[in-house]
């Protein structure tokens, strides 16, 4: 049983996915696993961090614009 993210070997586990309904059901699978598995984990403040990809739009005129 994990109490401090200093008894692990990385400290955290950052997710990177794709921001559409692919990438948001990767995320979920990954959270349920570590949720089922290594419940003392995910109690952990700053364990699991998510890296919000940009999603990247470009036009017919060639200009691009990015949302988040």
């Amino acid at each position: 049983m994990y109490t401090d993210v200093k008894q692990l070997r990385y400290g955290h586990l950052m997710i990177m996915t794709d921001q559409d309904h692919d990438g948001s059901h990767i995320k979920g699978l990954i959270m349920n696993y570590f949720h089922t598995f290594y419940p003392s984990l995910m109690k952990l403040s700053g364990f699991l961090i998510e890296f919000i990809t940009p999603v990247i739009k470009v036009s017919h005129i060639c200009l691009l614009s990015a949302s988040f």
